[in-house]
């Protein structure tokens, strides 16, 4: 009896340490088939440069390193006709310190397809997305209308990279969801910037 309950427990223990080395339980219970995780905030470079003094900006992912990287930056409608690229998050500071954490005003109501906005980015490329602050909210802090005043302000962006899953996918495109997504969070360098008029804001 003693030898065989030695037995069981050292197969139970074996089966744990399988279970724990398994790569798909490792990164937080991913299905078979879905894209691996890929933590590589070193090889992504990000950061925003103003464009105007009228709140534009551009928002630039860089790729740094040798490997070629695959990110999903949000939403397309319409079979790619519309793009919304709402993995990337803004954080506005005034001079006197209030933060509003923004948000892309679109996309409306979603009733038909959906795919996710997936952009490969080959080592040395660079994806640029235009930011005007009069397309974004700021639904944390409760604010549906953007309006700024002339002064100094700081502006960071987030990106959130996450995978595409096999059961978010559409049945047509299945195979997106192998890709090897790149996944993390990375944050540009502050910009500081100064409007010199106001910005935003519904007209009366």
């Amino acid at each position: 009896m003693n030898g065989s309950r030695f037995c069981s427990q050292m197969l139970v223990s074996v089966c744990l340490v399988a279970l724990l080395d398994c790569p798909a339980l490792a990164h937080g219970g991913q299905q078979p088939g879905d894209s691996t995780v890929e933590l590589q905030s070193g090889h992504l470079e990000f950061n925003v440069i103003q464009e105007t003094t009228e709140a534009r900006f551009r928002a630039e992912l860089h790729n740094a390193g040798t490997q070629a990287l695959v990110l999903n930056l949000g939403a397309m409608l319409g079979n790619g006709r519309k793009q919304y690229a709402n993995s990337i998050h803004l954080l506005l500071i005034s001079a006197h310190g209030k933060q509003l954490h923004l948000e892309l005003l679109e996309p409306p109501t979603i009733n038909g397809r959906v795919d996710p906005m997936v952009m490969p980015l080959p080592p040395g490329a660079t994806f640029t997305l235009l930011i005007d602050l009069r397309n974004y909210i700021a639904p944390r802090e409760k604010v549906w209308d953007l309006a700024l005043d002339a002064g100094d302000y700081t502006l960071t962006a987030e990106y959130k990279g996450v995978g595409v899953s096999q059961a978010s996918s559409n049945l047509d495109m299945k195979g997106i969801a192998l890709m090897p997504y790149w996944i993390g969070e990375i944050d540009s360098p502050a910009l500081r910037f100064t409007l010199t008029q106001k910005v935003g804001g519904r007209q009366q």
